[in-house]
């Protein structure tokens, strides 16, 4: 699953530079495919370089994967079934493509408990790479020449944590 969401991701910034779209906005989309939807979707672009139209482009990416999702959790099920695969694989393809978790334990459900707490699993497994591949994100534009030449020091920890999980406030306890 680390590899396909790896995969996901380099796919998103290929696809970018094929389109001739900012890296930015191919992480952002590959990442909110390859992740959870719109929590990578919101949570990626709070740590790259601020542009113009990253708001934007940001609510074009949440609405196009929560789209995406939900006719997936409607659709997925009856392609597994005609598939015939039995609860396992059923469950690890559905919380391996599908993007929220709700929908995720919506779409097992329909195939019972075994191919939910399956795909609930495989997806929560997804989940919990975010802040792993937040972090890989930083640091790399970190090291990118243009965000150091341009001043802006890139957060290490997202923006939407609360304060007292960010650094600073922890060195001031010290």
């Amino acid at each position: 699953m680390a590899l396909a969401l790896a995969s996901t991701i380099g796919f998103g910034l290929l696809l970018a530079r094929w389109l001739g779209r900012p890296a930015s906005q191919g992480l952002r989309t590959g990442g909110s495919v390859a992740i959870c939807g719109a929590s990578a979707a919101l949570a990626i672009p709070s740590v790259l370089p601020p542009s113009r139209d990253n708001e934007r482009f940001t609510l074009l990416v949440v609405v196009g994967v929560t789209v995406l999702s939900t006719l997936s959790m409607v659709i997925y099920p009856f392609f597994v079934l005609a598939l015939g695969l039995a609860p396992q694989p059923a469950g690890i393809f559905l919380g391996g493509t599908i993007h929220d978790v709700a929908q995720v334990v919506a779409a097992g459900m329909m195939l019972g408990p075994d191919a939910a707490d399956t795909a609930t699993l495989v997806k929560l497994f997804r989940v919990m790479l975010l802040m792993p591949v937040v972090l890989f994100i930083v640091l790399a534009y970190r090291r990118h020449p243009a965000v150091s030449l341009s001043g802006k020091n890139l957060p290490l920890i997202p923006g939407f944590l609360p304060p007292s999980w960010r650094w600073s406030s922890w060195q001031q306890r010290g």
